[in-house]
């Protein structure tokens, strides 16, 4: 009761600390998004046209909700798509998640036994300038998503545990 969802708007300032953040928002309709009076918009209910307005708030707390998409990496990255033993964190979680119920010995992925597997961290994040290649719109990804190393940690686990022959 005491959350409220700004959809579709832009951060435009904030400052403060905890307890006490002074934040700006703005929002602004799409031309094609713009609805005629009484038009049903997804997330934004019925009601007149969309006006821009600026919207000033004082808050205790900020939860930034941006989701994510998950990394592919480039072709020939770390070897990804020339050699097929290569694959995402991703791919792995799906696949042991396909095995779930075999137990016991070596770990095998597409018919092939696994004695060893190596788990690179922080590909897609911490891109340095320089170093890494640029996505399509010329973006790199300097920061740390914070979800990698556990879900890495997980997935060695859960096959040290089920396949204890296979090194991680």
């Amino acid at each position: 009761p005491r959350i409220t969802v700004y959809c579709g708007a832009s951060l435009s300032s904030y400052g403060g600390y905890v307890g006490k953040f002074s934040i700006e928002l703005s929002t602004t309709a799409a031309e094609d998004e713009a609805p005629s009076p009484g038009q049903y918009v997804s997330c934004k209910g019925v009601g007149g046209p969309m006006l821009p307005q600026n919207i000033a708030l004082e808050s205790g707390v900020v939860v930034l909700a941006t989701g994510f998409s998950s990394y592919t990496p480039h072709t020939g990255e770390y070897g990804f798509g020339e050699n097929q033993e290569v694959m995402t964190l991703p791919d792995l979680l799906q696949k042991l998640a396909e095995m779930k119920d075999e137990k016991g010995g070596q770990l095998h992925l597409d018919g092939r036994r696994i004695r060893s597997l190596a788990i690179i961290h922080c590909v897609g994040s911490r891109q340095i300038p320089g170093v890494h290649e640029e996505d399509e719109n010329g973006h790199l990804n300097e920061y740390c998503s914070r979800v990698c190393c556990s879900a890495s940690i997980n997935a060695a686990n859960t096959i040290r545990e089920s396949f204890p022959d296979t090194s991680v």
